[in-house]
């Protein structure tokens, strides 16, 4: 361990189970014991399981049917792709609906959609978080900070 006072930082060096569990720089939680990394998680998707959020049906119709942007918006490019998407909610069971039973606006239907999926993204990382604080508590004092160059680093 490197103590930079002046400089606000703090260095852990990691054990080798934690070194095995560095890929890269990224933001991360660190479980620490006796000045050293003895186990990491990443914080920053990396660590989060690459299966879709449980979304309803609908909302991975339209998914497939849009782009998606970075922050999980759903964005659509033609007029095309909105008819497209208004024939597939017709049919869809699970698609919110006006009082009067009619489909919502397509346009509203892909703002929806997104909404929906950033919820689940956010409950999801949140199951992420959860069970890796539970997970790292049993290798020490918990802590975040900064994955880089085959160390750990808080500030």
């Amino acid at each position: 361990m490197t103590d930079h006072t002046d400089m606000h930082y703090r260095f852990y060096d990691l054990d080798e189970a934690a070194y095995a569990q560095f890929h890269g720089t990224g933001k991360a939680w660190a479980a620490i014991q006796d000045d050293k990394v003895t186990c990491l998680v990443y914080m920053d998707g990396r660590g989060l399981p690459q299966v879709d959020p449980e979304v309803p049906q609908w909302v991975r119709v339209i998914k497939e049917m849009c782009a998606v942007t970075g922050d999980d918006r759903f964005v659509y490019w033609s007029t095309k792709q909105l008819i497209n998407i208004a024939r597939a909610m017709e049919i869809c069971r699970d698609c919110p609906r006006h009082k009067d039973g009619k489909v919502h606006r397509p346009s509203m239907l892909v703002a929806m959609a997104g909404k929906e999926w950033q919820k689940a993204s956010r409950r999801q990382f949140s199951d992420h978080r959860d069970r890796s604080f539970e997970r790292l508590n049993q290798f020490g004092t918990v802590i975040s900070g900064m994955a880089e160059d085959g160390r750990f680093s808080t500030f």
